[in-house]
């Protein structure tokens, strides 16, 4: 079981079997259903709470951890299975929203890992890369805050864009924000 994974896919397919049920047989949906149903519980009992992460093995000594891009992309796909699947987390969206603070720093700054491996020293305070950003930005208002949502958006473009509305480091995102911009 990998989190991000599961939770990437399980969230398309609970937006694909709800909007388009006519594709499936009664078998097939019965299928899907339960397996994005053991997805979801997956998901749950795998959430640490103390983190605000997943567990990414059964073996207790797994140094696994929750990078920034991962994170967004497994809430993404847990909004999309409470949504669709009408599923069940240990935790609300409101919480889900609130995990995010653990990657910012004092100065508003957006790191690439959690506050807690920045601080023990096990990784550099990396800036999340404003490809990442977007994608947040898109998962926020996704989730009704779109004041935030707006505001980030704006202080990337104004950063990241050349005078000729050329944004190269944004570019590569479009995928991710289009597959996201209808929870």
């Amino acid at each position: 079981f990998v989190p991000n994974a599961s939770a990437d896919l399980g969230g398309f397919f609970a937006k694909f079997l709800a909007l388009y049920p006519e594709e499936f047989s009664p078998e097939e949906a019965a299928l899907v259903r339960r397996t994005l149903r053991a997805c979801a519980q997956m998901l749950a009992d795998t959430w640490r709470p103390e983190s605000s992460s997943w567990t990414y093995s059964e073996f207790p000594t797994s140094t696994q951890f929750n990078d920034l891009g991962h994170h967004v992309t497994i809430l993404q796909g847990v909004e999309l299975l409470r949504k669709y699947l009408v599923a069940k987390f240990p935790f609300t969206t409101s919480e889900a929203i609130e995990s995010f603070e653990k990657f910012y720093g004092d100065d508003g700054t957006v790191y690439e890992y959690p506050i807690e491996l920045r601080s023990a020293g096990e990784f550099t305070d990396r800036v999340a890369p404003p490809s990442l950003m977007v994608v947040i930005s898109s998962l926020l208002a996704q989730l009704g805050r779109t004041d935030e949502a707006r505001s980030m958006l704006v202080d990337l473009f104004n950063e990241n864009c050349d005078g000729e509305n050329k944004c190269p480091a944004l570019s590569t995102q479009a995928a991710p924000v289009l597959y996201g911009a209808e929870l």
